[in-house]
């Protein structure tokens, strides 16, 4: 069983990525419509798979669920788990 300190800091660091990343996001669309540069455009539209990949990191730094997503793309639940 996992410490509950352990759980505490796992889930305050998908917070801290989705509070860093939205916070400028929700900024950055107003400072860019006052530039109105297409390429400036990029950078709000890039938001959200950045906060995805950056969540998806910090999950996969959990050792158990890690394992656990392993599992179903190996399709271990369907073919059995190999030795």
């Amino acid at each position: 069983m996992a410490e509950p300190c352990g759980n505490w800091f796992f889930f305050s660091r998908i917070v801290g990525i989705f509070i860093v990343v939205w916070i400028p996001g929700a900024v950055i669309p107003g400072v860019v419509a006052a530039n109105g540069s297409f390429r400036a455009m990029i950078v709000p539209n890039l938001i959200a798979p950045i906060q995805a990949i950056a969540t998806t990191c910090a999950i996969l730094t959990k050792e158990d669920v890690r394992n656990y997503i392993w599992d179903l793309v190996i399709l271990s639940y369907i073919f059995g788990k190999k030795k």
